[in-house]
C-alpha cells in the first residue's frame, strides 16, 4: 500500500511537469536546468515496468525530452543541454551508484 502511494506521487509529479513543459515550451528558459534536476532524481525503478502507469511515465519523459530538443533558441540549449543529457543518461542506465557530480567536478 505504501509503496503503491509512493509510486503515484511520482508519476503525478512527472505528469505535471511533463504538463507544465507541454503549456510553457516556450517560457522555460532558465527553468530547464532545475526541471532535468527534478527529473534526474525520480527513480524509473520504483516502477513496475509491466505496469501501464510505468509506460505513461516513460511517455511523459520522453515528451519533455522532445520539447526541449526542439527549442528554437540557442542560448537556452546549450545552457540546458548538459542537464538534459545527464537526465536522458540516468534513465536509460537506470538505477546505479554512478555519481555524475563526481565525474564533472561540478555542483548543481
Amino acid at each position: 500500500m505504501k509503496n503503491q502511494t509512493f509510486i503515484s506521487v511520482i508519476l503525478q509529479i512527472v505528469s505535471c511537469i511533463c504538463e507544465f513543459v507541454e503549456a510553457n515550451r516556450t517560457e522555460i528558459r532558465s527553468g530547464w536546468r532545475p526541471l532535468f534536476g527534478a527529473l534526474r532524481v525520480v527513480k524509473l525503478s520504483a516502477i513496475p515496468s509491466q505496469d501501464e502507469a510505468s509506460s505513461s511515465h516513460l511517455h511523459a519523459l520522453l515528451d519533455v525530452f522532445e520539447v526541449f530538443l526542439d527549442t528554437d533558441n540557442p542560448l537556452v540549449f546549450s545552457n540546458a543541454a548538459v542537464d538534459c543529457i545527464l537526465c536522458l543518461l540516468k534513465h536509460v542506465r537506470g538505477p546505479s551508484k554512478f555519481n555524475f557530480h563526481e565525474v564533472l567536478g561540478t555542483v548543481y
